[in-house]
């Protein structure tokens, strides 16, 4: 269950621009994590104080929180490469060049929970293909 978090230069994009974004990012997530993820998956716009001729080199900052060994080596580098691409389809090519994706797959399965119930990754399975992630409780 990926968390995007997407930090901006502050009023650098329209209202329209980061609806455009944040659903460009979660297509582009869920092309990885396939369709069944489409509700686990979080993205969000955090906006910072730099101006952007101050934050013109290093924003967007692309933060993807993923479960760690989640995703195969080949599947990290096409979500790079999709929310890059998602990111450039709002904001032109011309800001290729600063778009910055990190993934972070810092959190071990069973460390990261919704609500209030541990997901791990054989739960993440059971979600990805249609099923009940706790099918041992029929909440």
């Amino acid at each position: 269950m990926p968390f995007v978090r997407i930090l901006h230069a502050r009023n650098a994009l329209s209202v329209e621009q980061k609806e455009r974004m944040l659903q460009s990012v979660l297509d582009a997530v869920v092309s990885i994590e396939g369709e069944g993820m489409r509700t686990g998956v979080g993205v969000a716009i955090e906006e910072a104080l730099a101006s952007r001729d101050d934050a013109r080199n290093c924003l967007p900052w692309v933060t993807i929180t993923l479960i760690r060994d989640a995703q195969p080596p080949d599947a990290r580098r096409r979500m790079i490469e999709r929310v890059t691409e998602a990111i450039v389809a709002v904001e032109g090519e011309a800001r290729r060049a600063q778009v910055w994706v990190g993934l972070e797959e810092s959190i071990a399965s069973g460390e990261w929970g919704i609500g209030g119930r541990m997901l791990t990754l054989e739960a993440m399975r059971r979600f990805k293909a249609g099923g009940n992630p706790w099918p041992e409780d029929a909440r």
